[in-house]
C-alpha cells in the first residue's frame, strides 16, 4: 500500500488533487494483481508516471495509427 506522502515524492509535478483522485486506485490495482514487493511497486509507479505524464494524461493522445502495421513491434495485423 502507498500512502498520499509517498505519491507526491514519486510524483513531484502532479497536483494533490489529481494524486488523491488516483491514490484509492492505484492501492486496489497494487493489491489485485500483487504488486507487492517495493521494486515491484517502484517500476509500476514509474511506468504510470512515464506514461501519464505525472497523471497528467488519462487518455491516449496518439490515434495509433502510427503503430499500424509495424512489423518491428510486432503488429502484423490490423487493429
Amino acid at each position: 500500500m502507498i500512502t498520499l506522502e509517498q505519491l507526491k515524492a514519486v510524483y513531484k509535478e502532479a497536483p494533490e488533487s489529481r494524486l488523491k483522485e488516483f491514490l484509492d486506485p492505484l492501492n486496489e490495482t497494487l493489491q489485485r494483481f500483487e504488486i507487492n514487493t517495493p521494486v515491484r511497486i517502484q517500476m509500476f509507479l514509474a511506468q504510470i508516471g512515464h506514461e501519464s505524464g505525472e497523471l497528467r494524461y488519462v487518455l491516449e493522445l496518439a490515434s495509433g495509427q502510427s503503430y499500424e502495421g509495424r512489423k518491428d513491434l510486432g503488429n502484423t495485423q490490423i487493429g
